[in-house]
């Protein structure tokens, strides 16, 4: 049995779907400014705008159905290289 690239991001796809999917609410923080080290967004900045998104019913359900058809359209789509065997 080979086990691909794309298998192993298209299961992680899946899960984190299933996981929105069952969650009661999804608790998000957004944040634009200028980057520090690594790319991370320096939030002591005055640049820097946060937005906390709390995402209940329809759309969090949307989230997770979006997830669940990306991860099952990279399985059936997308290969990869082989990355192992059993």
């Amino acid at each position: 049995m080979d086990i691909y690239h794309g298998d192993v991001v298209s299961a992680i796809f899946l899960i984190l779907g299933m996981i929105v999917l069952f969650k009661k609410k999804i608790n998000l923080t957004l944040s634009a400014g200028t980057s520090g080290t690594n790319t991370f967004v320096i939030e002591n900045s005055k640049y820097t705008k946060s937005k906390d998104v709390e995402l209940i019913g329809f759309s969090k359900a949307l989230l997770g159905i979006l997830l669940i058809v990306v991860g099952v359209l990279i399985a059936y789509y997308f290969k990869g290289d082989l990355l192992f065997s059993i």
